[in-house]
């Protein structure tokens, strides 16, 4: 069963990659992106678990049903999205100086909480504690920063100014510090994926295809060697002083990415963990019941600096969290440090097979926001570029890290939309806003005129 399914997750995934490349900017579609997650990631280390006898069989045919599962939800929520009736409509969007205002305040938040963010990880060192709780609670809130950078690249490629070349350029270089210098995968994607989505539909430019199979590959190099590739960096700092990063010529030749990347894909380690965690749940009939995603809740939400710890650790569940413990006294598994139980681990652990409906509401949101990306809300595409990322760590990860984060990203947009709501004016896209067949496609629109 599991090579069967095996066999049909890469198929259906060339098919998804290759539907996205057919339409114009459809390698920004969600089910372009979690085509080439499968294709690239998931199934080349599913196929290394596969041969090793170690790894418990049952947990490793329902980590098999749970890929496939999850990704017909998200697929199916998708569709749906996309799919909703409302040809001609009609939207406010403000003029392009009333967005100045918001977004050099916006951009002023999140450069600060970055910097705030540096100075408490540099004061914790120092002091040799941990420091934890501030910096997660910085760390959280700096999330926002991709969205100042949507919309600071949303002006300059509208119009270029003096104003919107240096609000662009202060985002760009915030969001690429902590995408390539700190070299943390999540921010390297949400940096491209905002670059890419918006010269799509502001300007309608494509990348070549070419392009785009060379930058892929180039990412599953350093998503292999991540850790590698950090150590090289801190390596150089240690040495001379200096952070450098990703793309430091010499923090990349010290680098063997053949020998890392099979490495990474022999040892498997996320898609070990959620085989372990799938296999230990059915075993045993444990199951969390929504008790991990309330702790996720608490963990991100309830600051320990302020309420104090004792009252955080009592709104925790922590009959939930036993469950690792247990995995390591009956099997003798060693769960890796900075590893994750993916998305399918965690779901599997909290509903069993139902843990796959976590994937419809992401699915669903993205393709409504598709839908009204393409028809030139400005809302609307300033909450989906900043969130592909986060779609795909829900896969990569847990998925209530899409769930935690969107309402923060909400806020963030919903206070542009705030700011400018003197401002606004009612707005009619072309009337080439008819649904196509395609879920990947939309309503095709060549942007929006004001009324």
């Amino acid at each position: 069963m599991q090579a069967f399914i095996l066999v049909g997750v890469i198929i259906a995934s060339l098919a998804l990659v290759a539907h996205g490349l057919s339409r114009p900017g459809g390698y920004l579609a969600l089910p372009f992106q979690l085509g080439g997650l499968q294709l690239l990631w998931i199934a080349p280390q599913f196929a290394s678990l596969m041969t090793d006898p170690a790894v418990p069989q049952e947990g490793l045919d329902r980590l098999a049903l749970m890929i496939v599962l999850c990704s017909l939800a998200a697929l199916a929520g998708w569709r749906q999205g996309v799919h909703l009736k409302g040809g001609h409509v009609q939207l406010k969007m403000p003029p392009d100086r009333a967005l100045w205002f918001p977004a050099a305040v916006l951009t002023a938040i999140a450069v600060l909480l970055d910097a705030y963010f540096q100075i408490a990880k540099a004061d914790a060192i120092q002091a040799g504690v941990e420091g934890y709780g501030i910096m997660s609670i910085l760390w959280f809130l700096a999330s926002i920063r991709t969205v100042p950078l949507a919309l600071s690249l949303y002006l300059i490629l509208r119009r270029r100014t003096m104003m919107t070349i240096s609000l662009f350029t202060v985002n760009a270089l915030n969001v690429g510090a902590v995408a390539f210098l700190l070299i943390r995968r999540t921010e390297i994607i949400d940096f491209s994926m905002v670059v890419l989505f918006f010269l799509f539909v502001v300007r309608r430019i494509t990348i070549p295809r070419a392009a785009l199979l060379v930058g892929a590959l180039g990412f599953v190099l350093v998503v292999y060697s991540i850790s590698a590739l950090r150590m090289a960096a801190d390596r150089h700092e240690l040495a001379t002083g200096e952070r450098v990063g990703l793309l430091n010529i010499e923090v990349l030749s010290t680098v063997d990415f053949k020998e890392e990347f099979n490495n990474s894909r022999e040892a498997a380690l996320d898609l070990r963990n959620a085989a372990y965690l799938i296999d230990y749940s059915y075993q045993l009939d444990i199951y969390g019941w929504g008790g991990a995603s309330w702790n996720r809740f608490i963990w991100q939400y309830v600051p320990a600096t302020f309420v104090g710890r004792n009252f955080k650790e009592s709104l925790v569940i922590d009959n939930v969290e036993r469950q690792y413990d247990g995995i390591f006294g009956r099997t003798g598994f060693q769960w890796h440090g900075g590893t994750t139980s993916t998305g399918y681990g965690f779901s599997y652990q909290e509903f069993a097979l139902l843990g796959c409906l976590f994937y419809w509401p992401i699915g669903f949101l993205m393709g409504r926001l598709w839908l009204r990306s393409l028809r030139g809300d400005i809302w609307a595409q300033l909450l989906y570029a900043p969130t592909i990322g986060l779609a795909l760590v829900a896969y990569t990860h847990h998925p209530m890290a899409f769930y935690l984060q969107f309402p923060l990203i909400w806020l963030a947009v919903t206070a542009i939309r705030v700011a400018c709501s003197r401002h606004l004016r009612l707005t009619v896209p072309p009337a080439a806003t008819r649904q196509r067949s395609s879920p990947f496609r939309g309503p095709q629109t060549e942007g929006w005129r004001l009324r």
